[in-house]
C-alpha cells in the first residue's frame, strides 16, 4: 500500500493537494502516494474499506489545510469537523491514534488551528509542527516537505523503463535501435546535389530537372525516416530533420530557378517590359559569308580560332586578331567577347530548351526594353547562315542615357536555341558594322 497519505477536504483545498499528489508522485512513485480522487481507488471497489487498508497502512499522512478547513459547514449548518462520520476527521484521528509522521500542510495562507478549535480526537493535532507551502515558493517549499518524509524513512521506488523491464525479465539487454538508413540516404543525396551545384558554373535546365528530382526523393526519404523515429523503430532524429530541412530548401530553389523566364544577357529591370510591333522599315544586311574550308581551329590561318559550345551544337568562328575573351557579367552567356579596340562586345547564349523563333524574338525584345524602355527593331531579316536559317535583328534604344546599338542573330530547332548578339554605341556602329558581321557570320549550327 501506499507510504503517503493526503488528506484534505474538497470544498477547502482540492487544487492544492492535486498538486501535491503530481509533486510527490513525481519523486516517491504514484504507488507510494495515496488521494481518494488521483486514480487510487479502482473502479467497483468499496471505497470506506479502501480508505480504512490506506490509513491503517501508511507510512505518513499529509493534512492540507486550507483558509476553508476549520470552517467548513453541512448543509444543516453544522461544522464538518463536529461530525463524528466526518471522512477528514476520521482519516486524521486513525493516523494519530497509530502514532504515525502527522503533517500538517498549511496552504492559502491559512493558520494552524488551537486544539481549542478541534474535536477532542483532533486536539493532538494542534502540536504537531506544520509546515507552510506558499504559490510563491511551490518548489521549494515541497522540496522542504520531500526532505521531511525522506528522513521518515519513505524512500522512493527504482522506476524501470517497459524495455528495461521486458529486458530483465527475459535476461537479455535492451535492444540497440539503429540508425534510420532513410535518415542517411536523404543527408547524403542532398549533400550530392549541393556538391554538384556548386562545382558547376551553372546547370541547364534537365540537369536542373534531374536536381530537382533528387531533391523530393530526399525530402520524402526524410519525412518516412522521421515517422519511423517517432514510431520507435530506427533512431537518428537529428540526421532526419537535416535531411527535411535541407531537401526543402534545395527544392524551393530549383522551383525558383526553373520558373524563370530565359533571358537575353539584359539586366533585370523592376518595371515590366513592353511588346511593340515590328516596323517594316529595314536596312540592308551585310552578306553572308561562310569559314574558309581550309580555316583550322588553332588560328593558324587567317588568324580564325574556333569556340565549340559545351552544349554540343555550336561553333562560333572568329578573328582572335580583333576578338578575345574577357569575363562575363551575364550569367546566362557562355561567350563574352570584346573587341580589340575595346569599344564593341559581343555575347553568345546557348541552350538546349527548344522554342519558336517568334518567342525567342519576343523574349529577346523583352529583356531588351527592361533596361532601355526606348527600344526599337530597327530592322528584321530571315538570312542564311552557313546553311541554316537565322533571324537577324537590329535595335537601338538608349541605357543610362547611352544610345546603343545591337545587332544579333537568333536560330531556334530540335537542339535548342541560340543567341550570338553584338553592341557598340550609335555612332559607332558603322564603325564596327564589318566586324560584328564577320563575327556573326561565322557561326555554325553543328546539329539543326
Amino acid at each position: 500500500m501506499p507510504g503517503i497519505f493526503i488528506n484534505y477536504r474538497r470544498e477547502d483545498s482540492r487544487a492544492d493537494a492535486g498538486r501535491l499528489f503530481d509533486w510527490l508522485s513525481g519523486h516517491f512513485g504514484k504507488d507510494r502516494v495515496f488521494m481518494d480522487v488521483a486514480g487510487s481507488i479502482e473502479p467497483g471497489m468499496d471505497f470506506d474499506e479502501v480508505i480504512e487498508k490506506a490509513v491503517t497502512s501508511c507510512d505518513a499522512l499529509i493534512v492540507v489545510l486550507g483558509k476553508q478547513w476549520l470552517t467548513t459547514t453541512e448543509s444543516t449548518g453544522r461544522r464538518r469537523l463536529d461530525n463524528p462520520d466526518d471522512y477528514v476527521r476520521l482519516e486524521i484521528a486513525k493516523a494519530l491514534q497509530r502514532n504515525i509522521r502527522v503533517i500538517p500542510v498549511l496552504v492559502q495562507e491559512a493558520t494552524m488551528p488551537s486544539a481549542e478549535d478541534l474535536p477532542e480526537d483532533l486536539a493532538r493535532l494542534a502540536k504537531r509542527q506544520a509546515l507552510e507551502i506558499s504559490d510563491s515558493r511551490w518548489d521549494y517549499d515541497t522540496e522542504q516537505l520531500v526532505k521531511v518524509l525522506d528522513k521518515a524513512g519513505i524512500k522512493p521506488v527504482i522506476r524501470r523503463t517497459e524495455e528495461e523491464s521486458t529486458a530483465i525479465e527475459a535476461k537479455v539487454p535492451p535492444v540497440t535501435k539503429k540508425l534510420s538508413v532513410k535518415a542517411i540516404t536523404s543527408v547524403v543525396l542532398n549533400g550530392l546535389v549541393i556538391a554538384i551545384y556548386s562545382a558547376e558554373e551553372g546547370l541547364d535546365q534537365s540537369e536542373q530537372i534531374g536536381a530537382l528530382a533528387f531533391s523530393i526523393v530526399a525530402l520524402a526519404l526524410g519525412i518516412s525516416a522521421f515517422y519511423d523515429i517517432k514510431l520507435n523503430k530506427v533512431k537518428g532524429k537529428v540526421l532526419a530533420i537535416t535531411g527535411i530541412l535541407l531537401s526543402t530548401l534545395i527544392t524551393l530553389v530549383f522551383i525558383g530557378e526553373l520558373s524563370e523566364p530565359r533571358h537575353l544577357p539584359f539586366p533585370e529591370s523592376a518595371s515590366p517590359p513592353r511588346i511593340q510591333p515590328v516596323p517594316e522599315t529595314a536596312v540592308p544586311q551585310p552578306p553572308v559569308k561562310r569559314p574558309q574550308a581550309h580555316v583550322d581551329i588553332n588560328g593558324n590561318s587567317q588568324s580564325k580560332k574556333v569556340l565549340k559550345s559545351k552544349k554540343g551544337f555550336l561553333e562560333l568562328w572568329i578573328d582572335s586578331k580583333k576578338w578575345g575573351e574577357t569575363e562575363s557579367i551575364n550569367p546566362s552567356a557562355e561567350f563574352t567577347l570584346i573587341h580589340s579596340s575595346g569599344d564593341a562586345y559581343a555575347m553568345v547564349i546557348v541552350e538546349r530548351i527548344t522554342m519558336p523563333l517568334t518567342k525567342l524574338k519576343e523574349i529577346a525584345l523583352q529583356n531588351a526594353r527592361s533596361v532601355a524602355p526606348d527600344i526599337e527593331i530597327i530592322s528584321e531579316e530571315e538570312i542564311v547562315v552557313n546553311g541554316v536559317k537565322m533571324l537577324a535583328m537590329r535595335m537601338e534604344g538608349t541605357v543610362q542615357e547611352i544610345p546603343l546599338t545591337y545587332y544579333g542573330y537568333y536560330w531556334t530547332g530540335k537542339a535548342g536555341s541560340l543567341q550570338v548578339l553584338t553592341y557598340t554605341g550609335q555612332d559607332l556602329f558603322e564603325e564596327f558594322e564589318a566586324d560584328f558581321a564577320d563575327l556573326l557570320n561565322g557561326t555554325i549550327v553543328t546539329k539543326p
